[in-house]
């Protein structure tokens, strides 16, 4: 990206109003908008330097920060999680943004992840993205959503599906081992 754009053009003054101006004003416009063009390409530039880092640097970083305060398999957990993610992510914090969402869930289900697993791998990149975010290394807010999980139904049964099992729980004891034993050939 570059670092000249129109967001940052300076303002200038007029050819008549700078003619009108003394030695001593004009130095001190110029070097007002020296100053204010300086500060801005030096924010410009720490910007870019801060949203320009990689990815997978950062998650090694984040990784081991996490050591200490998690179980080794939970820290495996994230990083498998987190280099699925990597796999599709762009490779810099600058340009990370919640359109990768949907070709990580692809990426995930071409692996064969049930809606559950790729539930908990979101979760993982979730806590990586909040790390992220709190040290102010992403340039776009990223929000990845949990898959909405289909809950099975419950499957009920007609009144004629129903009705052979009510028969047989309506008959006497006697005659429901009479019918076991006629149904079982013996």
């Amino acid at each position: 990206m570059s670092l000249i754009s129109k967001r940052y053009r300076f303002p200038f003054i007029s050819k008549d109003t700078y003619n009108a101006l003394t030695e001593d004003e004009r130095e001190q416009v110029v070097g007002d908008l020296w100053k204010k063009a300086k500060e801005r390409l030096d924010r410009r530039i720490e910007e870019e330097e801060r949203h320009g880092q990689y990815l997978e640097q950062l998650l090694e970083e984040w990784l081991s920060s996490v050591e200490s305060a998690r179980d080794t398999k939970t820290v495996d957990h994230y990083r498998l999680d987190l280099q699925r993610f990597l796999h599709v992510a762009p490779p810099r914090t600058g340009h990370l943004s919640s359109r990768v969402q949907e070709p990580y869930y692809d990426h995930l289900r071409s692996l064969g992840l049930s809606d559950s697993s790729i539930n908990s791998s979101v979760r993982s990149v979730r806590v990586f993205v909040k790390w992220l975010s709190e040290r102010e290394l992403l340039k776009h807010p990223v929000t990845l959503k949990a898959l909405r999980t289909v809950k099975k139904r419950v499957q009920f049964y007609s009144a004629e599906q129903f009705r052979p099992c009510w028969n047989i729980a309506e008959r006497p004891q006697a005659e429901d081992i009479r019918y076991y034993l006629g149904q079982s050939g013996s």
